[in-house]
Protein backbone atom coordinates (compact mmCIF):
# COMPACT_ATOMS: atom_id res chain seq x y z
CA UNK A 1 0.00 0.00 0.00
CA UNK A 2 2.95 2.32 0.63
CA UNK A 3 3.85 2.17 -3.08
CA UNK A 4 0.40 3.51 -3.96
CA UNK A 5 0.87 6.41 -1.56
CA UNK A 6 4.39 7.10 -2.85
CA UNK A 7 3.07 7.23 -6.42
CA UNK A 8 0.53 9.92 -5.39
CA UNK A 9 -2.32 7.83 -6.77
CA UNK A 10 -5.66 9.32 -5.78
CA UNK A 11 -8.29 6.65 -5.31
CA UNK A 12 -11.94 7.20 -5.99
CA UNK A 13 -13.90 7.24 -2.73
CA UNK A 14 -15.62 3.93 -3.53
CA UNK A 15 -12.26 2.14 -3.96
CA UNK A 16 -10.76 3.74 -0.85
CA UNK A 17 -13.81 2.71 1.17
CA UNK A 18 -13.36 -0.92 0.03
CA UNK A 19 -9.78 -0.92 1.33
CA UNK A 20 -10.85 0.66 4.62
CA UNK A 21 -13.59 -1.95 5.03
CA UNK A 22 -11.09 -4.76 4.39
CA UNK A 23 -8.75 -3.29 7.00
CA UNK A 24 -11.57 -2.93 9.53
CA UNK A 25 -12.74 -6.51 8.94
CA UNK A 26 -9.17 -7.71 9.48
CA UNK A 27 -8.86 -5.73 12.71
CA UNK A 28 -12.26 -6.99 13.86
CA UNK A 29 -11.03 -10.57 13.32
CA UNK A 30 -7.83 -9.93 15.29
CA UNK A 31 -9.65 -8.14 18.12
CA UNK A 32 -12.23 -10.94 18.38
CA UNK A 33 -9.25 -13.18 19.23
CA UNK A 34 -7.81 -10.63 21.70
CA UNK A 35 -4.92 -9.71 19.42
CA UNK A 36 -3.79 -6.10 19.03
CA UNK A 37 -1.53 -5.47 16.01
CA UNK A 38 -0.04 -2.22 17.44
CA UNK A 39 1.70 -1.14 14.22
CA UNK A 40 -0.96 -0.49 11.58
CA UNK A 41 0.56 1.69 8.86
CA UNK A 42 0.66 1.65 5.05
CA UNK A 43 3.91 -0.34 5.01
CA UNK A 44 2.14 -3.18 6.87
CA UNK A 45 -0.69 -3.53 4.35
CA UNK A 46 0.03 -5.82 1.41
CA UNK A 47 -1.71 -5.63 -1.95
CA UNK A 48 -2.77 -9.16 -2.90
CA UNK A 49 -2.95 -8.73 -6.65
CA UNK A 50 -2.88 -6.07 -9.32
CA UNK A 51 -3.79 -2.60 -8.11
CA UNK A 52 -6.49 -1.33 -7.85
CA UNK A 53 -8.55 -4.53 -8.21
CA UNK A 54 -7.01 -6.38 -5.30
CA UNK A 55 -7.54 -7.22 -1.69
CA UNK A 56 -5.29 -6.09 1.12
CA UNK A 57 -3.79 -8.14 3.93
CA UNK A 58 -2.35 -7.05 7.25
CA UNK A 59 1.25 -8.15 7.80
CA UNK A 60 4.15 -7.70 10.26
CA UNK A 61 2.87 -8.92 13.61
CA UNK A 62 6.22 -8.37 15.34
CA UNK A 63 4.75 -5.85 17.81
CA UNK A 64 1.37 -7.54 18.21
CA UNK A 65 0.19 -8.52 21.67
CA UNK A 66 -2.48 -10.64 23.31
CA UNK A 67 -4.67 -8.18 25.20
CA UNK A 68 -7.16 -8.44 28.00
CA UNK A 69 -4.96 -8.80 31.04
CA UNK A 70 -5.26 -5.11 31.96
CA UNK A 71 -1.65 -4.30 31.14
CA UNK A 72 -1.01 -1.33 28.88
CA UNK A 73 2.10 -0.46 26.96
CA UNK A 74 2.73 1.98 24.16
CA UNK A 75 4.55 0.37 21.25
CA UNK A 76 4.63 0.94 17.51
CA UNK A 77 6.14 3.21 14.91
CA UNK A 78 6.39 6.69 16.51
CA UNK A 79 4.75 8.50 13.57
CA UNK A 80 1.73 6.19 13.79
CA UNK A 81 1.28 5.64 17.54
CA UNK A 82 -1.63 7.42 19.20
CA UNK A 83 -0.86 9.91 21.92
CA UNK A 84 -1.51 8.86 25.51
CA UNK A 85 -2.58 11.13 28.31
Amino acid sequence: MQSVIDADIVLPEIQASKYVMQLLHGLEYLHSRSIAHLDIKPQNLLLMGDFPDCQIKICDFELSRIVGNGEKEVVGTPDYVGKTQ
